[in-house]
């Protein structure tokens, strides 16, 4: 079966708020109502994405983390990444990012 890792990120939260079965509408506006300054999606492209709830823009702040790539307009306000993923000398040099993503490392 799957590894279900939700219990364990619960565990290291503050809040967890399980939301399956939801709309990303609806898990859109329950953010929104929480007053969440920032939202971040892990992992980014899979199967099971919610991308449409940060297409919502249910936060001030967005974020992706360990996304490999472009953003591709998402949206998002920067992306959480290592050295691996975006290697430092690839950002350019007066922006600090690379192809107009900007980048915030571990």
């Amino acid at each position: 079966g799957k590894d279900d890792s939700r219990p364990w990120i619960a565990s290291q939260v503050e809040h967890y708020h399980d939301m399956k079965g939801l709309s990303d509408l609806e898990i859109a506006i329950r953010i929104n109502a929480l007053l969440a300054d920032v939202a971040v999606e892990i992992v980014g492209w899979y199967p099971e994405q919610r991308s449409g709830i940060v297409a919502h823009r249910p936060s001030r702040v967005q974020a992706l983390y360990r996304f490999i790539g472009p953003g591709g307009g998402r949206g998002d306000d920067f992306f959480v990444t290592d050295s691996i993923s975006f290697p430092p000398e690839t950002l350019h040099a007066t922006t600090g990012e690379r192809r107009g993503d900007r980048l915030v490392y571990l």
